[in-house]
């Protein structure tokens, strides 16, 4: 993760070579109450979200979707926006 200009994260994974998309969500705090979710084909492997306030500290998590669902949520990565 990284805040790569203003009011923005850019958040990037290793693909999955038997997904068929990948979910990605972000809440401004760990246990994930409210989250805004994504969801995104197979083809990317990167996303840069923005509107996001500066000065907050959002969490991340991410999992793939295949043909027998979803994999387990990644560990949580934490970015704070800082421009």
């Amino acid at each position: 993760m990284s805040n790569p200009a203003a009011s923005q994260m850019k958040i990037s994974w290793r693909k999955n070579a038997k997904a068929t998309g990948y979910e990605v969500q972000y809440a401004t705090n760990s246990k994930f109450t409210k989250p805004s979710k994504l969801s995104l084909s197979s083809k990317y492997s990167k996303k840069t979200v923005k509107k996001l306030k500066k000065g907050k500290k959002y969490y991340v998590r991410i999992r793939s979707k295949n043909s027998g669902g979803h994999s387990e949520w990644s560990k949580t990565k934490a970015v704070t926006i800082k421009k």
